[in-house]
Parts: C-alpha cells; structure tokens; sequence
C-alpha cells in the first residue's frame, strides 16, 4: 500500500481509487472517535459519513500532508461537538408512560464484570477526558499526535490524561467496592 502522503497527492489530483484507500485506511478510526464521543447513538455512522464528507470537500485547502491525521481528527472531533450540542438543544421531555416501568434491566452479571466496569467508568468521565482516554487506547498515539488533534499544549494534554487516568480508576475502584 502506498504511503498516505502518496494517497493524499493522489486524491487532491482527483483520483477516486486513493480517495477510497484513505476513507478505508481511515474509517474504523474515525469511527471508534465518534463513538466515543456520541456513543451508541444510532446516528454515528451517519456523523462519520459525515465527517469524511467533509475531509473531501476541504482536502484541497491542505497544504501540508504530514498534518493530515491531526486534521482529520479535528474534522471528527468538531463535528462531535456540533452532534453533541444539536441534539442537547433539541431535547424534549416526554411524560413518563406505564409501559416504562416494564423495561427489562438489560444488564446481565454473568458478563465480564472487569471489561463491563472499566466501559461503564469510561462512560462516566466527562467527555473531555473520555476523549483521550479512547484516542490513546484504540490508537495508541503520542502526546504530540493528541496535541495536534485537540489544538492543545502538550502539558495540557499530560496532565488532562493524568486526571482522567485518576479518575478512571477511582470509578472502577468503586464499581468493584458496590459488587
């Protein structure tokens, strides 16, 4: 497979075979991040078509192809925040129902219990914090990779991902207290 530099001169010229490598290259990706950003919404794979849309549209304007992935993830994050912030104001409150009340509890306690309790404790972080969290755990990326991508100083990023490390482990060590 060609380098994504050579993928990305490619698709800048028009050529729709390396457009296609760099969303397949790209798509699994992008697509952890908007999950983990939105969650299981039933729109995430709609906001990373979306996403990579979007990509198309302004990877003409990129001048530099070593700052691509930044870039792109930028792209992903910012339109998880306008996802995030639509449907916030657009929430309605809907009247509780009598059938409500017979929604089965979904949970089961034969699941792994280490793996359900560390997802549960990253739901719960603040989505700043969740955020790096799954970068750097589904894409292993450095500090300066995660600078690049959030448009913060390295030192922030460190100590944002200290805090969330922390605070991961003080909700699994509660998770593990309650059981």
């Amino acid at each position: 497979m060609p380098l994504i530099s050579e993928l990305i001169a490619r698709a800048k010229a028009d050529d729709e075979e390396a457009l296609e490598q760099i969303i397949r290259t790209y798509q699994s990706r992008v697509a952890a991040m908007v999950i983990s950003r939105i969650g299981q919404d039933d729109e995430w794979q709609d906001l990373s078509q979306q996403i990579f849309v979007k990509m198309i549209l302004g990877l003409r304007r990129l001048k530099n192809v070593d700052v691509f992935e930044p870039w792109l993830f930028r792209i992903a994050r910012n339109a998880c925040f306008d996802y995030l912030r639509r449907r916030r104001n657009g929430w309605v409150f809907v009247p509780w129902q009598r059938w409500h009340d017979s929604i089965a509890d979904e949970t089961s306690p034969n699941v792994d219990s280490r793996g359900v309790a560390l997802e549960a404790a990253i739901n719960r972080l603040p989505s700043d914090q969740r955020e790096l969290i799954v970068l750097v755990r589904s894409h292993e990326l450095s500090y300066s990779r995660l600078s690049q991508i959030t448009g913060q100083t390295v030192a922030a990023i460190k100590s944002r991902l200290f805090r969330a490390r922390r605070r991961l482990r003080q909700l699994i060590t509660k998770s593990e207290s309650e059981e």
